[in-house]
């Protein structure tokens, strides 16, 4: 070594016993390099993995807060439909929300969170932004039940608000069909008449949407007409609805 650093003449032999020695010194590090180059990818891969499923998750909770937003926006948007048809309601009026649904298909009954407390009383009309909702048939101290219009047992007296003929509309049980009771063939109505409370039988106050007529079936060899009606309440999506104490109750 000491020769070596005093003298020159050994550089070129000492480069090509480099240069010879490369090859073998290239072959022992290749599995070093390997084994560094493989966990570096795993490691990348597993942050990569990581970071993807925070991603997953963090898009999951902005859509349920996004959802949960819509609701809010169409609840606000049902509310302001609310105000806007209590401003043309006569008496008192308390907006109430559906806590509960009867969940069986032959019965259209639900549950708001409004009873006696608040001085709801049995046969009370019941109406969503759009038309009648139903009435109150039982009452308890912080609840009350609704029949829905749709319901086979619900009967309301009604008339046309285009020629002012009366008649009493009847639930079907189906959501979306009310039907006009013993109606004579000859009768003048059409599709498209809006029918309202006429306020005959004391229960519902005159001048509420009840239902548009759907359809209009005359049968040569029948008496009475079949006359299909949709309800003007959105029956199915309202939670929020009106209570309603007409003018002098």
């Amino acid at each position: 070594m000491i020769f070596d650093r005093q003298e020159t003449y050994l550089f070129k032999f000492r480069a090509y016993m480099m240069a010879a020695v490369y090859p073998l010194q290239a072959l022992i590090d290749k599995p070093v390099y390997f084994y560094h180059w493989l966990e570096n990818t795993v490691s990348a891969q597993q942050e990569i993995l990581a970071e993807n499923a925070s991603l997953r998750v963090r898009q999951l909770l902005l859509q349920a807060k996004l959802q949960r937003l819509l609701a809010i926006e169409r609840e606000n948007s049902h509310l302001r439909e609310l105000l806007n048809s209590s401003s043309h309601l006569t008496g008192d009026v308390v907006v109430a929300q559906l806590s509960s649904v009867e969940i069986d298909p032959l019965t259209r009954e639900v549950t708001l969170d409004k009873g006696e407390h608040d001085r709801v009383f049995v046969g009370q009309p019941v109406l969503d932004a759009y038309g009648v909702f139903g009435q109150v048939i039982a009452v308890g101290p912080f609840s009350s039940k609704v029949l829905l219009i749709n319901d086979g047992r619900s009967a309301i007296p009604v008339q046309n608000n285009r020629n002012g003929l009366r008649s009493v509309v009847a639930g079907t049980t189906f959501m979306d069909r009310l039907i006009l009771l013993n109606m004579p063939v000859t009768v003048d109505i059409k599709e498209g008449d809006i029918f309202v409370t006429s306020g005959l039988g004391g229960r519902f106050p005159f001048g509420y949407p009840v239902g548009r007529v759907v359809s209009v079936k005359k049968k040569s060899t029948g008496r009475f007409a079949d006359i299909q009606l949709q309800p003007s309440a959105n029956l199915d999506s309202s939670r929020l609805v009106m209570l309603i104490w007409p003018s002098g109750d």
